[in-house]
């Protein structure tokens, strides 16, 4: 047993993957045993190309068996040398492997992809072959490159071989007399995903940001061709959305000049780690943030001070349903189980708010208020009444309040609020116009401070709500209310008139995908994606087990990858300006 397979077979063992396991013991007993010369039959059964699950070749197509193994050793040995040579190469950086590992990986793989013949008859049958590799090239036929061939069923293995070595599959085709799917292999253009070049050259023209067009572009007579740049950044691992928000955000002036110094400081990161704990992409956003905070923050400012004045005339006498308002409310702090005793909130053991000092304290303020208002209070009081549950009520961890509350309380409150607020819509159309406003600013604020809390109003604002985006916008549960929130912002400021430089969409991606090269190596890159993990998933469980732990690694590096590289790439992209 050779330490490269000794290692492999304690990682089986350890993460419990038995088949992994029964393939490596196999394929070590196999070579122990006695090997006979080239064309003979071999009596194990066939290696990682065995297309019979464990079934000999020759049973299941006996016609064309020794064609069929003749045309297998000769096409598995062409996957089999760069594989191999890749997998050493892997083996070798390894800085846990034993000296001399990358060169025994080198024959262990060379060893296991290439399928070794059975029988003594060569026959020629290329009608047989077809037979056997008309499945890939019906994959091929429907599948995107790569990650989406796994969609279409293609077996990972061969997905990974045929994304680092075209030629093969399609010199493969071509021997079997498949040239027509080969030529349809080498056409077809990955980024389309089904898309027509007439869709294609519309989605361009129009200037639509469709991921879909990605790697294409319109040359000098308008007609769809490669975009070179953005096929040189895919090369670098960079997905199909990282390059299209690249190329939007090259479009606009400022966020060009956004995006290119976010790339500048993921190189020196890079280049320095200590000073990449500190400095990040991110931090670009928040000063993008902040602008559209201090914004909103003064337009709600403003507007505020009107409102009062407006609502003294416009809601002044008039009525409202305040009944069945304060019903309403009632009923709620019954369903937390509050009673009126003498006409005073009280909460017994055993109810949900029972010791809940602060928030039975800010019911009964605003219960107190409600009794103080009279039998028939009028609009603009029911105005002063919305304006003092905004006190009780924590919108945001940077909110006004001070008895901030929690859980169903505060959602009582905020539901009263909202009923009065809908009611008072109806009362003056010049009321609902300036609340509207002081309204939707007041969300979009209070979005931002859930999302970011007091760092979004602190010293070190811009770099501190920089810092939180780093830490939140990398974990999917945090990443959506960050990314909701600014994009509320920003479509609230230009609802109302704010006009901002920069795009902040490209922002939020490009921030979080140069983070990414910072943070996990070859996560940009394809077989770190989703689907690329069960790439990997799926060879360790599989006969070559061996060498995929050592896969992914080794065609990245192969392919030239590295992350100064992609970075380089990208920012070719966003200099480019389409």
């Amino acid at each position: 047993m050779t330490p490269a397979e000794e290692l492999q077979l304690r990682r089986a063992i350890d993460s419990g993957d038995m088949r992994a396991e029964l393939a490596l013991r196999k394929g070590i007993e196999a070579k122990a045993q006695p090997r006979e010369d080239y064309g003979q039959p071999r009596q194990t059964p066939g290696g990682a190309f065995d297309v019979g699950g464990g079934t000999p070749i020759s049973e299941l197509y006996p016609s064309a068996a020794s064609m069929f193994e003749r045309t297998l050793q000769q096409g598995t040995a062409m996957a089999a040398e760069p594989v191999a040579g890749i997998a050493g190469l892997s083996q070798a950086i390894n800085p846990l492997a034993p000296e001399g590992a990358g060169g025994q990986m080198v024959r262990d793989v060379r060893e296991a992809l290439t399928y070794q013949p059975k029988t003594d008859q060569a026959q020629t049958d290329q009608a047989a072959f077809a037979e056997m590799v008309k499945p890939v090239a019906d994959w091929i036929d429907k599948a995107r490159l790569g990650d989406e061939a796994l969609d279409a069923g293609m077996p990972p293995a061969v997905a990974a071989i045929y994304e680092s070595f075209p030629e093969m599959v399609t010199g493969m085709l071509t021997a079997a007399g498949l040239g027509a799917y080969s030529n349809r292999l080498k056409s077809l253009k990955p980024s389309s995903r089904g898309m027509t070049r007439a869709e294609i050259k519309t989605s361009l023209t129009e200037g639509a940001d469709d991921v879909r067009a990605a790697r294409f572009m319109l040359d000098k007579k308008g007609q769809v061709v490669d975009y070179p740049l953005a096929t040189q950044a895919h090369k670098q691992g960079w997905s199909d959305e990282v390059i299209t928000f690249a190329r939007s955000a090259g479009k606009n002036p400022a966020t060009r000049k956004k995006a290119l110094e976010m790339i500048d400081i993921a190189k020196r990161a890079k280049k320095d780690p200590v000073w990449g704990v500190k400095n990040r992409p991110q931090m670009v956003m928040g000063d993008s943030i902040m602008t559209r905070y201090q914004y909103l923050k003064d337009l709600n400012k403003n507007v505020g001070k009107q409102i009062n004045s407006i609502a003294k005339e416009s809601l002044g006498g008039k009525s409202i349903d305040h009944a069945g308002i304060f019903q309403g409310f009632y009923n709620d702090i019954a369903e937390l189980g509050g009673t009126i005793k003498k006409g005073k909130l009280a909460f017994e053991p055993g109810s949900r708010l029972h010791g809940q000092t602060s928030n039975q304290r800010g019911l009964r303020i605003i219960q107190d208020q409600i009794k103080a208002l009279g039998p028939t209070p009028d609009a603009y009081a029911m105005h002063k009444l919305k304006q003092n549950i905004d006190d009780f009520v924590q919108f945001g961890k940077a909110g006004r309040s001070k008895n901030p509350l929690t859980g169903q309380t505060e959602n009582v409150l905020k539901s009263l609020r909202r009923n009065i607020n809908e009611q008072l819509k109806g009362v003056s159309s010049n009321y609902d116009s300036v609340n509207t406003i002081f309204s939707d600013t007041k969300d979009a604020i209070n979005a931002l401070g859930d999302a970011f809390g007091k760092s979004l109003f602190g010293k070190y604002s811009v770099s501190a709500t920089g810092q939180k985006m780093r830490r939140w916008i990398s974990m999917a549960e945090s990443r959506n209310p960050i990314i909701e929130a600014y994009e509320l912002a920003d479509d609230v400021a230009l609802k109302y008139g704010a006009s901002f430089s920069d795009d902040a969409a490209p922002q939020i991606l490009l921030s979080n995908a140069l983070d990414d090269v910072l943070t996990t190596p070859f996560s940009r890159h394809t077989f770190a994606s989703q689907s690329g993990r069960q790439v990997q998933q799926a060879l360790e469980r599989s006969t070559l087990a061996n060498v995929a732990t050592w896969l992914d690694e080794g065609i990245t590096h192969f392919r030239g990858v590295d992350d100064f590289k992609a970075m380089g790439a990208l920012e070719k992209l966003v200099q480019s300006g389409q």
